[in-house]
């Protein structure tokens, strides 16, 4: 079967450096370290013979570009030549040199190199407390300013994340260490390949050392898992994982095995917001469907549908829903076995879930109207007897897509509608037993209230919203569900700013505000580039109203 295209971290492949690049890359590095110059210093040179003005940082090229010229990885123009043979007062003989080849100029300074010179100055303004190795961070800074779907903002979040992981590998090397002196011997080495930039080999190192000792095997394995996440290669922890899975007797057998170990990143990435984690998921059901029998195949491209939607949920672009998209139509016929009702309300709800996604986010009520047939097809079970929380789930969805509609339409006998499927699904889910549906319920209920108090006259469905919101943080911890938290204190933001409109209190601003940044918190740790423009957008609706009332 062919399956659906799947994006993906295509990282541009590393330009082969001819010997008249890597040559001058070293002439270049040679002169500079001689001069006692950082990279900073020989980018500050240049712009001060090019502005003319002594001391100017303007102009300058970035501490990235320089690097990839040093190492012979950027094929460099004879007027940038010029500029480092002047700098540098290197021979002259190096233009001639240029001048006889046929090196074009098409990869000079780019736009990746800008970004991850922006990343580098955010991590500056921040100034961490052990400043990370120069080649390590502008490996990490260009690594991630080169990724598809991140924005600044994500991408800094991960490049974070990244250095914290290599200075907890740096950590632990120093450390005594409970299996013994030479885990702290590896690690010490692994660290130093990473100050040098030299990150796939600090994997390699990690991959050798895990061979050679199996004593050692399960913290080599961690932190080799760590070092993945540290060269953002999500694509490497999964095989890495299945490789580990294939080396220990599976008593459920490897398909099964490998599926449970996906989705224990699925939720983990779910549940905290970490995309690196969705990733993983979304690699390990690919690596499961390649060795899925006929009748796994639907439960292997399910898996695979509901890490693309996870991912594209945090995305502010459509690429991932319309991937999980064409993936439940794949998994569709699969699941529609003879008799099965479950695989045929799980069919229907998970195609019905992204056109809401969709349709929300495009003001699009076609998508809206039918992802509302796909849920009554799915309470109708295909002719077969359908679960008390199938239906319970299926109602809930059918909530959140008359919810969408409503707020599209301005139509509260819409919104009162969808708050009678979310209550009869209420009266299915035990808050003892099923504590995250009720919380997800209750939180869905307080944004139809809202929606239905922003249009009424009163705030009696505003206090009603209030409500349901305090019911679902009553199991939307900040710890344990920080992204679920989060999109619950961003609705209660809103609700804030909309009690303003209707009593100017204007402490309800001050609290709308403290939601904003909070929720902002939690969406920037999880790298979600659409909820952190939703919080971006609520404090812009704060600031509009605290003008109005100043003026």
């Amino acid at each position: 079967m062919k399956l659906p295209p799947v994006t993906r971290d295509f990282r541009s492949l590393t330009i082969v450096a001819s010997p008249l690049l890597l040559d001058f890359g070293a002439a270049v590095k040679r002169a500079r370290v001689l001069k006692g110059w950082e990279l900073n210093d020989l980018a500050n040179r240049i712009a001060e013979m090019e502005r003319g003005k002594p001391g100017t940082k303007a102009n300058a090229p970035g501490k990235s570009f320089l690097s990839n010229v040093e190492k012979g990885k950027r094929a460099i123009s004879p007027p940038t030549v010029g500029k480092l043979i002047r700098a540098l007062d290197l021979p002259e003989s190096w233009m001639d040199r240029f001048l006889d080849s046929d090196t074009a100029p098409d990869s000079e300074e780019t736009a990746q190199d800008r970004d991850a010179e922006r990343l580098m100055l955010m991590l500056e303004r921040d100034a961490p407390a052990v400043p990370p190795a120069e080649a390590l961070l502008i490996g990490l800074a260009q690594d991630f300013a080169g990724k598809p779907f991140f924005d600044h903002f994500s991408a800094y979040a991960s490049l974070r994340q990244a250095l914290s992981d290599a200075a907890d590998l740096k950590a632990q090397g120093l450390l005594p260490s409970n299996t013994g002196d030479q885990l702290s011997l590896i690690l010490r080495r692994v660290s130093d390949l990473n100050d040098q930039g030299l990150r796939d080999e600090a994997g390699e190192a990690l991959n050798e050392a895990i061979s050679r000792n199996e004593a050692e095997a399960e913290a080599l394995f961690n932190a080799a898992l760590k070092q993945d996440r540290v060269r953002n290669r999500p694509e490497d922890a999964a095989r890495r994982l299945i490789a580990n899975l294939r080396l220990r007797e599976q008593t459920v057998g490897l398909f099964k095995a490998m599926r449970l170990e996906q989705d224990r990143w699925y939720v983990s990435g779910r549940d905290k917001g970490e995309v690196f984690d969705l990733e993983v998921s979304l690699e390990l059901a690919l690596q499961a469907l390649s060795c899925a029998k006929k009748s796994e195949l639907a439960y292997g491209l399910t898996d695979l549908g509901l890490s693309q939607f996870r991912l594209g949920e945090r995305e502010t672009k459509d690429s991932f829903l319309r991937a999980a998209l064409k993936t439940f139509f794949f998994s569709w016929g699969n699941l529609l076995q003879k008799g099965s009702s479950k695989g045929w309300v799980t069919a229907h709800n998970n195609i019905g879930n992204v056109l809401v996604l969709l349709g929300r986010r495009q003001a699009n009520a076609k998508f809206l109207n039918s992802a509302i047939e796909y849920y009554a097809k799915a309470l109708d079970g295909g002719g077969q007897f359908v679960s008390p929380l199938d239906k319970a789930m299926t109602k809930q969805n059918i909530g959140a897509a008359l919810t969408a509609l409503g707020e599209l339409d301005g139509d509260t006998v819409t919104l009162k509608i969808a708050i009678v499927s979310f209550k009869v699904a209420l009266s299915y889910y035990d808050r003892g037993t099923l504590p995250e549906d009720w919380a997800l319920t209750q939180n869905n209920i307080g944004f139809a209230l809202h929606l239905l108090g922003k249009s009424c006259d009163g705030i009696d469905y505003l206090d009603s919203a209030t409500e349901a919101y305090d019911f679902a943080l009553s199991e939307r911890s900040r710890t344990s569900f920080p992204f679920d938290w989060a999109r619950t204190t961003l609705n209660i933001g809103h609700l804030e700013c909309t009690y303003f409109e209707k009593t100017a209190d204007s402490t309800r601003l001050t609290f709308a505000k403290s939601c904003a940044s909070a929720a902002y918190e939690e969406f920037y740790k999880c790298k979600a580039d659409h909820q952190i423009k939703e919080c971006e957008l609520l404090k812009e609706r704060i600031d509009r109203l605290a003008v109005a009332v100043s003026s």
